[in-house]
């Protein structure tokens, strides 16, 4: 069992929270010029993409650390975490036992996720697979919702889907329409400390 980690957004650490989301898609790198694999899907360790061998980022058992944008109050070790996701202006504690709101206009300075410490995070999930497909093979799929399809987009949770896609994914060029191989990781919630 490895630990590693994995950097998701506020809005998809809160669909994690509220437990909708249980998959995520990451784009296979380099892509293959063909994909071989049995009816299952299950993944070799390993395969081959035409120029290279490629391994999933992540194994079945893996446990994963979620980095997402966070503040701590004090530099030293004492200091408390405090995370994007549960909102703009964030109360701190004084010494005097009570509590101040902090916000951007006081200076709040976020970090980004890419540079949280593994100390920081307060959600943990555990690999239950890792398949590969193409991206539009979730067409038609209980995998949109999987995704973290918000309540208020079910009615047309696939746009929704290849909405969030693009914005990430477009202008590297793995955009819906290039339908690119990805991994799909499929994910249990561990651990959440609040």
């Amino acid at each position: 069992m490895r630990e590693l980690p994995i950097v998701f957004n506020a809005e998809m650490v809160r669909a994690i929270l509220d437990g909708r989301k249980t998959q995520i898609r990451l784009v296979v790198k380099p892509q293959p010029e063909s994909m071989l694999h049995d009816k299952k899907r299950r993944m070799p360790k390993a395969f081959w993409t035409g120029t290279k061998w490629v391994k999933p980022p992540y194994q079945p058992g893996d446990r994963l650390w979620v980095k997402e944008t966070w503040y701590k109050n004090y530099p030293h070790r004492y200091g408390r975490f405090f995370y994007r996701t549960d909102g703009e202006c964030i109360e701190i504690p004084t010494i005097y036992g009570e509590t101040m709101p902090f916000s951007k206009a006081d200076g709040l300075r976020w970090r980004p996720s890419t540079h949280m410490p593994k100390e920081a995070a307060r959600i943990w999930l555990e690999v239950k697979g890792v398949r590969v497909e193409r991206v539009q093979d979730i067409v038609g799929s209980k995998d949109v919702f999987r995704e973290g399809c918000p309540e208020n987009e079910k009615h047309d949770a696939l746009n929704w889907f290849v909405s969030l896609w693009d914005k990430i994914y477009a202008k590297k060029g793995f955009g819906w329409d290039v339908n690119p191989w990805v991994w799909v990781i499929e994910f249990n919630i561990l651990e959440v400390r609040l």
